[in-house]
């Protein structure tokens, strides 16, 4: 199996389970906990809109305060009427100037943005991923795995995403393990704009390099992790 970003924590989830995958390759995986995830990629999008600190920090209350409401409802009428009184509550709590900066609706009347919002926050996989315990799939997957990170990737940190996957593989049930940082790719495991040259267009989809050790790597792994 292979799995990209979120679909890396998905393959992981398969393989703690199934005895039947034979290997598993992880490109950009969230590794460490969903909602210091959420938090920094608030952050980079915070200070790429020129957001000040003060601004930055209301944010991440937020968030903060959308996790605990996920985590405390399920996918349903009323998980997502708890949520809206969170976030119109929230929304009605902080400046005029802040909630645009923010980017909220400008007051609880503007229900088509409210809508959009919710439905952004109150889906499935949000609801199951602020209760679900990463770790523990990571700790249990038992067959040969490749773990690949890029060094500019804002969503997902290569350094500390890595390093706990090593930990977490090594104090689980220790399978063999590579681990691989393309220092130039960004999180679509391809080269930003600004980074490209002529011999990368614009039309890259996956750098030619990640395709070349997913495939060198998984036919190094014995037949039996192949098939």
């Amino acid at each position: 199996m292979l799995g990209h970003s979120e679909g890396g924590l998905v393959a992981a989830t398969v393989a703690a389970e199934s005895p039947d995958v034979g290997f598993i390759v992880l490109l950009a995986p969230p590794v460490c906990p969903m909602k210091e995830i959420w938090k920094h990629q608030f952050g980079v999008m915070a200070r790429r809109n020129g957001l000040d600190a003060r601004t930055e920090k209301l944010g991440e209350e937020f968030i903060e305060g959308a996790w605990r409401n996920l985590a405390a409802n399920s996918a349903t009428y009323w998980g997502r009427n708890s949520f809206r009184n969170y976030f119109i509550e929230y929304m009605n709590g902080i400046p005029e100037k802040d909630r645009r900066l923010l980017g909220f609706p400008a007051n609880e009347q503007d229900e088509a943005a409210i809508e959009k919002e919710l439905n952004v926050w109150c889906t499935p996989w949000k609801y199951f991923i602020t209760r679900f315990d990463a770790a523990d799939a990571y700790n249990r997957v038992a067959c040969p795995v490749l773990g690949v990170f890029a060094g500019l990737d804002e969503q997902i940190l290569p350094k500390p995403n890595a390093e706990l996957l090593e930990t977490l593989l090594k104090t689980g049930r220790n399978p063999p393990l590579r681990l691989h940082v393309f220092p130039d790719l960004e999180h679509g495991m391809r080269r930003p704009i600004n980074y490209n040259a002529a011999s990368y267009p614009l039309s890259e989809t996956v750098a030619i390099e990640v395709l070349e050790l997913v495939s060198s790597w998984i036919t190094s792994l014995p037949e039996k992790a192949q098939y």
